[in-house]
């Protein structure tokens, strides 16, 4: 499969997705800016991200939902559609945060270029930012200190096992 992303619209997208096939389909559903990833043979959407200003920080922007279709999950298309998206975004902002509830969220905003701030949000959400600041120093270290916090958890036996082979490579 070929894809390319695409960022489509900057603030009052709205995109219509299967619930069977995305997780959070219905917040996508809602006006915000969106960037999606498409397979090129078929035209298909195959992940989708939402973004809106950060209204805690007037030079900062959040994605607030980013999935890839369920049969796709682990391709690492939901890390490559973060990447691209936040590096569109800090083209007009200076900041771009995300918070994640789960394991491979983490990861895959890792693997974007976020760094985890050591804060928490919501229900115990893990803050993560693009680009680090320099206060940001050791990002292994933090990347394995959020990491431990999932850890902590009441996880299903896939993130159990993902948390502690990340913990161990």
């Amino acid at each position: 499969m070929s894809i390319e992303h695409e960022v489509v619209g900057w603030s009052d997208a709205t995109l219509e997705l299967d619930d069977t096939d995305f997780a959070y389909a219905g917040k996508f559903r809602l006006p915000s800016g969106k960037a999606v990833t498409r397979d090129t043979d078929t035209g298909d959407t195959v992940a989708v991200l939402s973004f809106s200003p950060d209204r805690a920080d007037p030079d900062g922007v959040r994605v607030r939902y980013f999935t890839a279709r369920d049969d796709l999950r682990g391709e690492g298309i939901g890390s490559s559609l973060l990447g691209f998206a936040s590096d569109r975004l800090l083209e007009r902002y200076g900041t771009v945060r995300i918070s994640v509830n789960n394991p491979y969220a983490y990861e895959a905003a890792h693997k974007a270029g976020f760094v985890w701030t050591g804060d928490t949000a919501g229900l115990a959400e893990l803050v993560l930012r693009k680009p680090a600041e320099d206060t940001d120093t050791g990002t292994d270290e933090r990347y394995v200190e959020g990491l431990r916090r999932f850890a902590d958890r009441d996880l299903t036996d896939g993130e159990e096992g993902f948390v502690r082979r990340k913990l161990r490579d």
